[in-house]
């Protein structure tokens, strides 16, 4: 006769769950090394990038390497989004004219006075700085993007 203890839900890898006897307990080596090999993936994550798989697969399912650099990918993803879409707000916001930077340039070739050529490089200058600080930033936001495309490749190699 059947007890509700020797009867067990067992979970699959493709998500589905089967009734059955209840398994013997693997060997203690064993186990260990397949608990250690979990933690192991795990120490590699964040704590948010933990949750995050947590909340979309549960706690029945064994953790996976690919599975966790998805999320790892997918979190960074649009956070660099969010942050390329909030760069180009603030340039489009604080663009300068560069109809009067231009002006100015071609009033400093034409001139031939130091303290005008001076005065003009002066009024330029805030011109030559706002482009170049977004330049800086955009190159840091490239920068982060070949950083989330490292963590792609790595994902399509763990399923390899």
């Amino acid at each position: 006769m059947n007890t509700h203890k020797d009867v067990t839900a067992h979970f699959n890898p493709d998500g589905t769950y089967s009734v059955g006897k209840r398994a013997r307990k693997p060997a203690r080596k064993a186990l260990q090394t397949e608990r250690d090999s979990g933690l192991n993936i795990l120490r590699e994550f964040t704590k948010d990038e933990i949750i995050q798989w947590i909340s979309e697969n549960g706690l029945f399912l064994r953790v996976s390497r690919r599975e966790m650099l998805f999320i790892r990918w997918k979190m960074q993803s649009e956070q660099l989004s969010r942050d390329f879409q909030a760069e180009l707000d603030r340039w489009d916001d604080q663009k300068p004219d560069f109809a009067k930077r231009d002006a100015l340039a071609v009033k400093f070739n034409n001139s031939t006075d130091r303290s005008e050529r001076m005065r003009l490089l002066k009024q330029i200058q805030p011109y030559d700085k706002a482009l170049k600080d977004h330049m800086v930033v955009m190159r840091i936001l490239d920068e982060r993007q070949k950083k989330v495309d490292r963590v792609y490749r790595k994902m399509k190699e763990a399923t390899q």
